[in-house]
């Protein structure tokens, strides 16, 4: 059985938080976590705050709806696919914070990378229309939430971002429910 335990922040690198942890569905859908915020600049803080705590369930969110879109057209499914291997290394399956030639590569930077790495080669393909609204609409829902879940609403009782990807809740999560 595998244990839990959450990814550390790195001392080497200030600022630096593993990305590659999940929240739980359950408390990404609680819709008692949702609420109007009183303003714009509330909403920005609501969205900035979210978007670290949920950064692995959105990045699934939007994925989903770029893959959903392309189901009838076969050439840019295989190269969906095939970028995915990249996602799975080195954002979803990634343990430990990405490291080359001595740099700790913030996962930020990585996300953005894989995003650009994906897109590319799919908008060379004929599926353009499909691509580019399919990833408006993930982001766009990706956002209103963001903006709608409170932050003030509390997260799962473990510390730091969620849990690590594919591992069990904490004890005192466990116990808790």
């Amino acid at each position: 059985m595998s244990t839990y335990e959450t990814l550390p922040i790195s001392t080497s690198s200030p600022g630096f938080v593993s990305l590659t942890t999940w929240c739980p569905w359950r408390e990404l859908a609680d819709v008692r976590a949702l609420g109007r915020p009183a303003g714009l600049g509330e909403a920005y803080i609501r969205t900035r705050t979210n978007a670290a705590h949920f950064s692995m369930n959105y990045a699934i969110i939007v994925l989903l709806f770029v893959f959903l879109s392309l189901l009838w057209h076969p050439l840019s499914l295989i190269v969906f696919v095939a970028s995915m291997a990249a996602w799975l290394f080195f954002y979803f399956l990634r343990g430990e914070p990405l490291v080359v030639l001595g740099w700790v590569i913030r996962d930020r930077v990585v996300l953005m990378g894989l995003a650009v790495v994906t897109l590319v080669p799919l908008l060379k393909t004929n599926a353009t229309a499909n691509i580019l609204t399919s990833l408006s609409v993930g982001l766009l829902l990706v956002v209103v939430h963001a903006a709608l879940r409170r932050t003030d609403y509390a997260f799962v009782e473990a510390e730091g971002p969620c849990y690590a990807a594919f591992g069990s809740a904490p004890a005192s999560v466990q116990s808790s429910r």
